[in-house]
């Protein structure tokens, strides 16, 4: 097995020493930029390279340093440049792979290279559990991904169900690699272990409801119907619905631009539902952010005072400034973006804060809905995770579930040029002024759910917000 594998890795090596030759392909190159570009633009880096850290960044840096001086495989060069931006903890600092067409033969060649994990599915007759008898009929199938065209099988080995590929973009993913292992801890939870577009492994929650598998932070996979194949969930379109007599739900999986408009349409549609119950249920679970314009509407729902808003600090590098102002040339009148391009030209090197805190005071004092529990879980993250910062000041709301993502402390993210093609490059350009930093942490609910629950943290939402209305009619 070993000689196998030796083999393997040797193949896999001399496969890609031509086309990832050439001197802008240099591993040691492409890490001495990242990390050069890191400390010249990425707003936390001082705040993260601190005194307490500084010795195991230093020791990392020179060892991945050494790693890189004779990497010829880009793949293994890959995971080192990860590896150092790991260190920072923060899913808007990022390293990848490109996509564009004139290096698909390059990225097919290093993914399809990359080992089909197949399991061995064992004997039919082979003794089951209870669980694992109940799940079988109800897991095992067909599955379509809710956000990408990646379709998976899935079958079961040991106690194990695999999700393996049928049919995927094959460039990145191919037909027979494992794209994520399930353990189930109970009849409709448990530990998946996720394989992301880079085929690096993170361990996730997931939870199991009518042939729907929810990763927390991960993808989101819908069984494949016989009658209904090309069938087509709306997971991540925004929706309402009346749960009682009192309980209004809005549900909001992305705060993607494109779904403002649904949205205010939503709040617009159901206005006089809403303004007729005390209650309100904003479920923003797995919500992986977006734009913070999006929730514009549902402020004036949740707040009867006013809030801070704190603004961000801006990291006035040579680089982030241009790349700054390009972003903002073609929505402002020049004088206006020469007199800002100026004021950060007059901090360069340093933080410039945009903003000052401000007060902001809703337009309306409704008073419905009058109690609002909002539903997040570790895949609300960045815009949602701002949503959660303003709510969360309002006396109405409760936030309830599990900790969020953690992205919230640096954002306005650019990408970055690298010296090799087949990389790409992400850094944030501000960071809160609020002084609260959740990166990797999150924002901890005042009321705690298990995800052994997931299913019914609607109704338990429910059940807290109207029993604290009957509480307050009987004082």
């Amino acid at each position: 097995m070993n000689k196998v594998r030796l083999l393997f890795f040797f193949c896999f090596s001399l496969l890609f020493t031509e086309s990832f030759g050439n001197d802008s392909c240099d591993c040691l190159l492409n890490f001495k930029y990242i990390s050069n570009s890191v400390k010249e633009n990425y707003p936390a880096y001082t705040r993260k390279v601190n005194p307490n850290t500084k010795i195991f960044y230093n020791k990392l840096v020179k060892e991945i340093t050494e790693k890189t001086k004779n990497e010829k495989n880009p793949y293994n060069c890959y995971l080192l440049l990860k590896k150092y931006m790991d260190f920072f903890r923060d899913m808007h600092l990022t390293v990848g792979f490109n996509s564009n067409p004139d290096i698909k033969k390059d990225l097919i060649q290093i993914f399809s290279s990359l080992p089909k994990y197949i399991p061995k599915v064992k004997n039919s007759f082979h003794k089951l559990s209870p669980l694992h008898t109940y799940l079988d009929p109800l897991i095992i199938g067909e599955y379509q991904s809710n956000t990408s065209a990646t379709r998976v099988r899935i079958l079961r080995d040991g106690d194990l169900y695999y999700g393996l590929i049928t049919s995927a973009d094959s460039v990145f993913w191919f037909k027979g690699q494992t794209k994520f292992i399930l353990k189930f801890l109970g009849k409709d939870f448990g530990k998946v272990k996720y394989y992301k577009r880079d085929h690096f492994k993170v361990d996730l929650d997931f939870h199991f409801d009518r042939g729907r598998i929810v990763m927390i932070n991960g993808d989101i996979f819908d069984k494949v119907s016989n009658t209904d194949s090309n069938s087509k969930n709306h997971y991540l379109l925004p929706s309402f619905s009346s749960l009682s007599d009192s309980t209004s739900l809005i549900t909001i999986h992305s705060f993607e631009y494109k779904n403002k408009t649904l949205i205010d349409s939503i709040v617009s549609l159901n206005w006089s539902a809403l303004m007729s119950k005390p209650n309100l249920i904003i479920d923003i679970r797995n919500n992986g952010g977006g734009a913070s314009s999006c929730f514009d509407t549902l402020l004036g729902l949740i707040y009867s005072k006013p809030y801070l808003d704190y603004g961000s600090y801006f990291m006035c590098s040579d680089e982030n400034i241009n790349l700054k102002y390009k972003d903002i040339s073609p929505y402002y009148s020049k004088d206006y973006v020469d007199s800002f391009i100026n004021e950060l030209q007059l901090s360069r090197g340093k933080m410039k804060l945009l903003r000052p805190v401000d007060s902001i005071l809703p337009s309306h004092n409704y008073l419905n809905p009058k109690k609002i529990a909002t539903l997040v879980d570790g895949g609300s993250v960045s815009a949602a995770e701002i949503f959660c910062d303003i709510a969360r000041q309002s006396n109405k709301v409760q936030l309830m579930g599990m900790n969020t993502r953690g992205g919230f402390d640096n954002l306005n993210t650019y990408r970055r040029s690298m010296p090799c093609e087949l990389f790409r490059f992400f850094c944030p350009v501000t960071e809160t002024a609020s002084g609260i930093y959740i990166d990797d942490i999150g924002f901890k609910p005042g009321v705690q759910f298990k995800i052994s629950d997931y299913s019914k943290w609607i109704q338990k939402a429910q059940g807290i917000l109207e029993n604290s209305t009957k509480e307050k009619k009987n004082l």
